[in-house]
């Protein structure tokens, strides 16, 4: 910036920095002023609103995963009251499609009159009850990936693969499907606990 018939030629460049070292997130503005009356240059440099730092831990990914893995176990051998260690008691639950539509059946001519929407840890687990009983079935999930939102709150993605069918059919009324869990954990005291759960099945063969 110019002054005309003033005292001084403003000038301001940003750049990154490596000298001096601050921190690795901060943008550092040069802003340099020429006196005229003095005949000196000065420079300061200003560091500008760091970006959020949404990293996670070690701790705080292994503690989920470790809560992600007990939700698969619980499923798949049918241990309910794992759920009281799994979610919060006002976890709110979706499974989806791909294009959006809430997932009504996982089966070939299973009862497709209950969406697979729950507003309470109890409410699923009362519906896993009766619609896993007579399934058998595999939950795996990759390692995830994580963001944190607060102090107390993360975001975790986990690629999911589920194969599931009747234990009484070898043949028929079986399912293969994939997808992704995107989930927020919340600690209380002292623990991370699921707070809400969107799958999003974006394969699956009957």
């Amino acid at each position: 910036m110019k002054q005309q018939g003033g005292n001084f030629i403003h000038r301001m460049n940003v750049r990154s920095s490596q000298q001096p070292r601050l921190h690795p997130r901060l943008v550092v503005v040069e802003v340099n002023r020429y006196d005229a009356k003095e005949g000196t240059s000065v420079q300061k440099l200003l560091s500008m609103t760091p970006a959020p730092n949404t990293s996670v831990s070690i701790e705080v990914m292994e503690a989920i995963r470790g809560k992600k893995q007990l939700y698969c176990q619980a499923v798949d051998t049918k241990t309910w009251a794992d759920f009281e260690r799994i979610a919060l008691p006002d976890a709110t639950m979706v499974y989806k499609h791909a294009d959006g539509r809430i997932v009504t059946n996982v089966l070939e001519g299973q009862d497709s009159s209950q969406p697979y929407k729950f507003d309470s840890r109890d409410d699923v687990v009362a519906f896993f009850k009766t619609l896993l009983g007579p399934l058998q079935t595999v939950h795996l999930v990759d390692s995830g990936s994580f963001e944190r939102i607060s102090d107390d709150e993360v975001r975790a993605v986990f690629v999911m693969i589920a194969h599931s069918g009747l234990s009484t059919e070898s043949k028929y009324g079986h399912s293969i499907s994939g997808g992704q869990y995107h989930d927020v954990y919340k600690m209380v005291n002292g623990e991370w606990f699921l707070k809400s759960l969107e799958y999003v099945m974006s394969y699956q063969r009957l």
